[in-house]
């Protein structure tokens, strides 16, 4: 294409410096946060100096290809929408191993005409014409080769490289959405994995004598969660479970879970100690991972046991059960809780499942067994673990301060105080989960949610509480420090008949580690000198995030002596 032809489109008043004007009112939003741009450059040199987040060194370190790219930068974008993300770490992708890299929903865009999803190697692109059949490498190749450097000054050769520019990203649009073709029709026929309809025929209303299923025994979707119809009110977008399901795909984490030998251990010797609740019973075991409970419960000499997870680790599980000879009575089914059909049998006995989180209820995995508990237990039936109780106490931790915070006073010689700032800043609005010290505890505990898991409901699990807490010492108070305590068997008081051998755990800093660590509600810049005898009040208010129920809202009310009472909000993602 010619100058002269430029001109034309443009008309007689434009020419290319109207171009040039409107391609400089872009604005590109920041993947973390909502700083804006005019530039994605200026967006990216802003994510490396304030988020830890260097697109080319990434790139470089994990051999990133053009489309792991994109699927990094939306994967990103999809999960600030839950909200700001200080740092990049926060989201422990470590390597290109990460699920996020094999989800091809990763390519669909986030945000519209996102300029970062085309500025991979820094400011503006060239790239010469692609020739003949497109091909993935081809395409790689091309927008490599687009750099910063040597930009013509000739309006007629600038007009020629925007050309093949926008003829280089539309092909690669193309193929973006040949791909994301491929990649829905794969999903419509794995649907039949996860049948969505609960149950598989309309209903008969209660009362009516003619069937309203279809005569051709079509099914029909299952209704939207009250959290989808709650979103889509007030146009908050859901984020989806694929990633989290994903995420339990990788064996590492499985082995970071069954390593913990409270946690691991205390399963054991419950399901292995008390045969008169698993012998000759039929056993469900929700997100069952490797299997290993599902196991237990086999050797305790359970009837059958049906495991039922949703991540591909189900297919391996299924593996090592037959590998182990217990393939013939345990029946592995993959897919949601929720929506799955057991094969063979209307109610179970037994419910196991390790749904535990950080702080008792991140990633919301109770609700599904809740779920499964309200259609598949028989009356008398049992869930394990029974009982659980989120705990709170004051705390001082005072090398955490001076090791993540105060360390920004001097910084060879420089003043790094506006980091300091932005530090403390992340500390207020993201809980800490990490391991503390014994000593770290200044005060009573209090407890702040009390579950008994045969009978709590869904609702229930979003709450508010108020507490107390006395101090012991004096010190510091730097903020609140959450864990959790599990008992397998139901309390004295039920009237029930009590466990052979009861089990039970604790998450606190005064006990074993496990996996779930403690999880710190910090006070940020405020730090606030207490003394035995002093009495801290408050309430606080957990509830799951609006666009992600996997993720958490906490809000605190705090009240100290003679301190005006303060609110600080904090998010869980």
């Amino acid at each position: 294409m010619e100058l002269d032809d430029y001109r034309d489109e443009a008309g007689d008043e434009g020419g290319f410096d109207d171009w040039v004007e409107d391609e400089d009112t872009t604005v590109v939003k920041c993947l973390f946060c909502d700083e804006k741009f005019n530039q994605a450059q200026s967006a990216l040199v802003h994510a490396a100096k304030v988020h830890d987040f260097d697109l080319s060194v990434v790139r470089a370190r994990w051999a990133l290809d053009f489309y792991d790219c994109m699927k990094l930068l939306n994967f990103i974008r999809r999960q600030a929408l839950s909200g700001p993300i200080a740092s990049f770490s926060t989201l422990a992708i470590t390597s290109k191993s990460h699920p996020l890299f094999q989800d091809e929903s990763n390519l669909q865009p986030v945000l519209e005409g996102d300029a970062l999803l085309f500025s991979f190697d820094d400011a503006e692109f060239e790239a010469p014409p692609i020739q003949g059949a497109y091909t993935t490498e081809r395409a790689a190749e091309a927008l490599q080769a687009m750099s910063l450097g040597d930009q013509p000054t000739d309006w007629r050769q600038r007009a020629i490289a925007a050309e093949e520019r926008t003829r280089t990203l539309s092909t690669v649009v193309e193929e973006l959405e040949r791909r994301l073709k491929e990649q829905s029709e794969l999903t419509r026929r794995l649907v039949s994995i996860d049948p969505l309809p609960s149950p598989p025929k309309r209903q008969r209303a209660e009362g009516t004598d003619d069937d309203s299923g279809s005569e051709s025994g079509e099914d029909f979707p299952a209704p939207a969660s009250a959290q989808q119809l709650r979103a889509a009110a007030d146009g908050t977008q859901i984020v989806e479970d694929g990633y989290y399901f994903a995420s339990y795909d990788s064996y590492t984490i499985h082995e970071e879970m069954i390593r913990d030998r409270v946690r691991t251990d205390s399963y054991r010797k419950f399901i292995q100690e008390n045969p008169e609740i698993f012998a000759g019973k039929v056993v469900l075991d929700i997100g069952c991972g490797t299997g290993i409970l599902s196991m237990f419960a086999a050797k305790a000499g359970a009837k059958h046991v049906y495991a039922v997870d949703m991540s591909n680790m189900i297919e391996t599980a299924a593996e090592v059960a037959k590998a182990n000879g217990l393939d013939s009575q345990i029946t592995f089914v993959k897919g949601k809780a929720e929506h799955v059909v057991l094969p063979g049998v209307d109610k179970v006995d037994v419910i196991i499942s390790e749904w535990m989180g950080y702080f008792l209820l991140y990633e919301s995995m109770l609700d599904s067994v809740l779920a499964a508990r309200d259609r598949w237990l028989a009356p008398g039936g049992q869930v394990v673990p029974r009982r659980a109780a989120i705990m709170l106490a004051a705390c001082t931790v005072p090398d955490l301060i001076e090791e993540r915070v105060d360390f920004w006073w001097d910084v060879y010689g420089f003043d790094m105080k506006p980091v300091r700032q932005t530090v403390l800043k992340q500390m207020t609005r993201e809980p800490a989960v990490e391991f503390f010290r014994p000593e770290a505890l200044i005060s009573s505990t209090d407890c702040i949610l009390d579950i008994d898991c045969n009978k709590v409901r869904v609702e229930q699990l979003e709450f508010a509480s108020e507490f107390r807490l006395e101090i012991t010492q004096e010190a510091e108070c730097h903020g609140l420090l959450g864990y959790f305590d599990i008992a397998f068997h139901a309390a004295a008081e039920t009237g029930e008949p009590l466990a052979a051998t009861p089990v039970s755990f604790s998450t606190g800093p005064r006990t074993q580690r496990t996996h779930w660590k403690q999880t710190l509600f910090h006070l940020g810049a405020q730090r606030v000198p207490v003394r035995p005898g002093d009495v801290v009040t408050g309430k606080l208010t957990c509830k799951p995030n609006r666009a992600n129920h996997r993720a958490l809202d906490v809000s605190i009310l705090y009240r100290f002596p003679n301190q005006p009472e303060f609110v600080i909000d904090y998010f869980m993602g």
